[in-house]
């Protein structure tokens, strides 16, 4: 059985409070419920960031946003929503 190693960074880590409020924000902006999906991936750099949450029922790719971090306050710079 092999062992998978995580190094935490804890600049990382602090940040990601602040990333999940960005997304709720944007959530509500754009009337999602975001009870109605789950999250699937981010990525997180000193610049940016991108979320994707992907939707319960259908499992698609469905709620994409990125940010720009080097904004101060960041700013949502990408909202996909079903694609589109």
């Amino acid at each position: 059985m092999s062992q998978i190693e995580i190094e935490t960074d804890s600049e990382f880590i602090q940040r990601l409070p602040l990333v999940h409020e960005l997304v709720r924000q944007e959530a509500k902006k754009h009337s999602i419920d975001l009870s109605d999906y789950y999250f699937a991936y981010c990525y997180l750099d000193d610049d940016e960031c991108s979320v994707t949450y992907y939707d319960n029922e259908t499992g698609d790719d469905s709620f994409y946003l990125e940010f720009d971090l080097k904004n101060n306050p960041p700013i949502c710079t990408t909202v996909s929503i079903n694609g589109e």
